[in-house]
């Protein structure tokens, strides 16, 4: 997971097909979803799936045969061979260990050679013809689309926003510095309406705080606080990642982000000034609540608990 982590870091800002063959030949991904055992004589169909309805096309876009055929098409994959072994914890598995990022082998001789139809277009295909064919379906960019929005507009962007950007996409290759910059220049990401109206992720929140405060040695309650908030770094509950925005606030969750201020301000040898947490942490916009308990707070570290405990600073 750390090499797809750096793979992710990479790639963020490439194009979206580098992305699709990347994440493809990841190792971790390879054998998540079992791509790494798809030989023609079985195929696995886990990864055909989850390429088009997770990552690039979407739910209801795509049929079953679609899934099947592409599932031989995408045969012949192998993980690299690892740089050593270890124990998985509590299992007694012997788990790949790799000490520089590789990627998958691909196995002439476990792959399918025949004709494939797939998404509506009959030919011999491999892994770079699945992604291609994927790039051509009119679903792929307004899903992306949506996806980027929803994490950094709202949770359900307008119908014509999504279009205009999606477009804007296509007519890039996919690029990914286009899109984000379509997004961070239109005027809904800057509007009225859309100023505070998702949740921060547990790990947005968290760091955040952290560099708020300017500690640097927040590190382990960090990792210590996230599954109490719902997000374990590096362990999402399935392939399909973590939920967004109001999925994050509950009754205990809320406690658990609370109980990080206090220890992130517990650990703080030194604070920067309050007024930095009014004016930079929450750009000096608070209801009558937050701006009451501000001022009759007399310590800076009581002001920065009610600043980073705020309701407005769990959204984003």
């Amino acid at each position: 997971m750390y090499w797809q982590n750096l793979t992710w870091r990479r790639m963020a800002m490439t194009n979206l097909g580098s992305m699709l063959m990347q994440v493809t030949t990841d190792p971790a991904m390879l054998r998540y979803l079992d791509l790494a055992t798809s030989v023609a004589s079985n195929p696995n169909e886990n990864y055909s799936r989850e390429l088009m309805e997770l990552f690039a096309m979407g739910a209801d876009t795509f049929s079953e045969e679609d899934v099947r055929q592409g599932a031989l098409a995408l045969t012949g994959w192998q993980l690299p061979r690892p740089d050593s072994t270890a124990a998985a914890n509590g299992t007694g598995r012997m788990l790949p260990v790799y000490t520089s990022q590789k990627s998958g082998v691909f196995n002439q001789r476990r792959a399918f050679k025949g004709s494939v139809t797939y998404l509506g277009k009959t030919g011999a295909l491999d892994t770079q013809g699945v992604i291609d064919r994927i790039l051509a379906q009119p679903s792929t960019a307004p899903f992306i689309t949506t996806r980027v929005l929803q994490h950094f507009v709202a949770r359900q962007p307008a119908s014509s926003l999504v279009n205009r950007l999606a477009d804007a996409f296509r007519r890039s290759k996919y690029d990914m510095k286009t899109l984000m910059r379509s997004v961070f220049t239109s005027d809904e990401f800057r509007g009225a309406g859309t100023y505070r109206a998702l949740v921060k992720s547990p790990t947005e929140f968290m760091v955040q705080a952290a560099r708020a405060l300017d500690a640097t040695k927040l590190s382990k309650l960090i990792v210590a606080s996230g599954s109490g908030m719902g997000q374990m770094l590096f362990d999402p509950p399935d392939v399909g990642g973590w939920p967004n925005n109001e999925a994050w606030i509950s009754s205990n969750t809320v406690i658990e982000r609370v109980n990080f201020v206090t220890g992130a301000l517990a650990q703080a040898t030194s604070l920067p000034p309050s007024s930095d947490a009014v004016k930079h942490q929450l750009d000096g916009i608070v209801g009558p609540q937050t701006a009451s308990m501000l001022n009759s707070a007399t310590d800076e570290r009581i002001k920065w608990f009610v600043a980073l405990a705020s309701p407005e600073f769990q959204l984003k």
